[in-house]
């Protein structure tokens, strides 16, 4: 699996949500709820005969609303999330001018 072919499931899955989804903040920025989603880190996991075999990925998804009633849209989202195998390693709130619940989740996949 690639980085970009892991990114297009991502989107795909929070896309089924039924709330907008961008990875840019500023799109939906008068729209509530919606999704911010983005690929915060991506390195090597395991290598052999010097090549990586394995890249670990961690995605940032943000809830974004204008009150702070995001559970059941949290929920939906770490469900979406780790259908595709990933594990949640974050979450916390976040308020700027909207409410944010902002959620982390990593993954280890082969390479190819």
């Amino acid at each position: 699996m690639t980085a970009a072919e892991l990114q297009r499931q991502v989107k795909a899955a929070l896309e089924t949500l039924s709330v907008p989804v961008t990875k840019d903040f500023s799109e939906y920025e008068n729209v509530f709820p919606h999704i911010v989603y983005k690929e915060i880190s991506n390195v090597p996991a395991i290598h052999g005969d010097n090549r990586e075999l394995f890249f670990r990925s961690v995605y940032q998804v943000a809830i974004v609303t204008d009150n702070d009633d995001y559970e059941e849209l949290e929920s939906a989202v770490e469900d979406a999330m780790l259908a595709l195998g990933f594990m949640r390693t974050d979450a916390q709130d976040v308020f700027d001018v909207a409410f944010n619940r902002v959620l982390r989740f990593s993954i280890t996949k082969p390479k190819g």
